[in-house]
């Protein structure tokens, strides 16, 4: 599986409403190209949390000290996309899971309208070792009053650990 996070054309840093590949395709560059901690948390987490953690002097450290993908020394990598396919949606059930997954990670509740289901393939290129290849899944939330949101995984991840929260 690959980790990931999100960002967006409209909407400032807590997520997007434009292109659903485009907002994927920025949020790969900002975790691997150019490791940006602000769109790698602000686009996963809902707008509330971010709030919060602002609030509470949080937010600065942990933006601050993302270096990028903890798969790679960032220094000198370069983000190659091999694919990047939208492979299904989530159906209403896992739409349910996607907003449990939002109650238990960052104790906001949610409603997602719908989700993508994106296969990756990525290089990712470095100054003194070899290439990587990276594939997984990921899924592109469309999250009612934020935007676009990412998680990291497969719809069956989404049942397997967020079905039964209340």
């Amino acid at each position: 599986m690959l980790c990931f996070a999100g960002c967006g054309k409209e909407g400032g840093s807590s997520g997007g409403k434009g292109d659903k590949q485009a907002f994927l395709e920025e949020f790969l560059k900002a975790t691997y190209d150019e490791p940006d901690g602000n769109i790698h948390y602000s686009y996963q987490a809902p707008s509330a949390f971010i709030e919060m953690a602002k609030e509470k002097g949080k937010w600065d450290d942990l933006v601050n000290n993302y270096k990028g993908n903890f798969f790679l020394d960032s220094t000198g990598s370069r983000y190659i996309p091999e694919s990047v396919e939208k492979v299904g949606k989530l159906s209403n059930e896992e739409l349910k899971y996607a907003e449990n997954y939002f109650q238990e990670e960052y104790e906001e509740k949610v409603t997602v309208r719908s989700g993508d289901v994106y296969y990756l393939v990525i290089e990712i290129s470095y100054k003194d070792k070899d290439p990587t290849k990276l594939s997984g899944y990921i899924v592109v939330l469309d999250v009612d009053g934020e935007g676009y949101k990412i998680f990291f995984g497969t719809p069956n991840e989404l049942k397997n650990k967020y079905s039964e929260i209340d």
